[in-house]
């Protein structure tokens, strides 16, 4: 979609510009056409549509995910938008396949015993949605290998099971955001580049292997599998972030034949309270009603993009 960004100018960088066009021949130097220019700073600075257009795309038409109906209501909202500013044949411009379609219809989840409390969860995208409402206790799994999986049958049918830890979650006592000063952003200018050959960072060659990457349940297609025909009330994952922010990934796999297992990132305070609880040998109830809907009848997605005509003539 097209935008427009104002950018606020550090000392350097204007005193950089003002070098460069000193540089440049006089007769080579475009016409500033400073009139347009005065037009475009007012129309940013006092009558900027920014967060209006960005309530629409989220507020509205928001989460967007590929693939998805909402997505495709957002461009159509977008080409309307783009029309009624004038620029020319707004359409969408299809690529694909993507694959399936995905949106998350309903989502209730909170804890029963020992105390009744509320859950910050998310679906995770692509999740199938659970057997109407689920009451099941949570069972913590600590595999490292499928083995360990297996030792879990006929244990686990409408059980909420967790394969992460809890982690501690460390107290902000420092802004979240910063404005770097002149001399940050002459550092960063100045930089050396590393060198890829030497093996620093940003090459793909050097040094040093991983190591060996530990058993996950989640990688193993034998224990997904195993989970369904367990029929898991819902595998919990622990999320990104904390302060009641919670970073999701690029979800469960979407083939059809994939296995069907619900799954939710959890906000990591209600994960690390569950996990907690769980260490004590305590029964921790939950219950959890998930409704997701898969979409396949068009597995292509879309830009969306639009022309501002140019008026020189020579170039058309």
């Amino acid at each position: 979609m097209l935008s427009f960004t104002l950018l606020r100018w550090s000392p350097l960088a204007l005193r950089s510009l003002s070098a460069l066009a000193l540089a440049i021949p006089l007769q080579a130097q475009e016409r500033v056409d400073a009139a347009t220019i005065e037009r475009i700073k007012t129309e940013a600075l006092l009558h900027s549509q920014v967060m209006e257009t960005m309530s629409w795309l989220t507020d509205v038409h928001g989460p967007r995910l590929t693939g998805s109906p909402i997505t495709k209501r957002a461009g159509e909202w977008a080409v309307s938008a783009m029309k009624s500013w004038g620029l020319a044949n707004p359409r969408f411009e299809t690529w694909g396949p993507f694959g399936r379609g995905w949106t998350n219809e309903k989502f209730a989840f909170q804890a029963l015993t020992p105390q009744p409390f509320q859950i910050q969860a998310v679906p995770r995208a692509w999740s199938p949605g659970t057997r109407g409402r689920v009451t099941g206790l949570v069972v913590a799994l600590h595999a490292e290998s499928f083995a360990d999986v297996e030792k879990l049958k006929g244990q686990l049918k409408g059980r909420f099971v967790i394969v992460d830890s809890a982690v501690p979650v460390a107290a902000h006592f420092a802004a979240e955001g910063a404005r770097l000063t002149d001399q940050q952003l002459t550092t960063m200018a100045t930089a050396t580049p590393p060198d890829p050959a030497a093996g620093g960072r940003g090459g793909r060659g050097g040094g040093g292997g991983r190591g060996a990457v530990p058993y996950s349940a989640l990688r193993d297609s034998s224990a997904l599998r195993f989970f369904e025909r367990e029929q898991v009330g819902a595998i919990l994952l622990r999320a990104r972030g904390d302060g009641g922010t919670i970073f999701t990934d690029n979800g469960s796999p979407r083939a059809k034949d994939a296995a069907q297992v619900p799954m939710v990132h959890v906000g990591s305070e209600s994960f690390g309270r569950i996990a907690r609880l769980v260490a004590k040998s305590l029964p921790v109830t939950l219950e959890m009603e998930m409704v997701n809907r898969f979409y396949d009848d068009d597995p292509n997605s879309f830009n969306v993009v639009a022309e501002i005509p140019g008026t020189d003539r020579a170039l058309k």
